[in-house]
């Protein structure tokens, strides 16, 4: 049997605990941009195109699930449910919008 590096197993536990605030403040300072009309919150890199408000929730989601990510022995299931609806409604965000540019259709977010 493999045995893990306890000092990377913490370094990567960091990383995903950033990744996932860092996807939550972007999506919500995009929101907020959305919702008060400011370019500047729009826009991730000031002088490119704004992010969709689509995609600042399914952001906001994807931070959420992996914030909520514990191992396999975590003795409630609540953050394990929580964490599979965020990951289940950033994918269908994504089929969605995958839709609307093939087919040419509206669907409304």
């Amino acid at each position: 049997m493999h045995k893990s590096d306890p000092c990377l197993v913490d370094r990567i536990q960091k990383c995903s605990m950033a990744a996932a605030a860092c996807g939550v403040t972007v999506g919500s300072l995009v929101l907020i941009g959305w919702a008060f009309d400011i370019q500047a919150f729009k826009s991730v890199i000031p002088g490119y195109f704004a992010m969709k408000a689509n995609l600042a929730l399914a952001f906001i989601l994807a931070g959420i699930s992996l914030w909520l990510h514990k191992p396999r022995d975590s003795p409630s299931p609540f953050p394990r449910r929580i964490r599979q609806s965020c990951a289940l409604a950033v994918a269908v965000i994504g089929g969605l919008t995958l839709l609307e540019y093939l087919l040419h259709w509206d669907a409304g977010i």
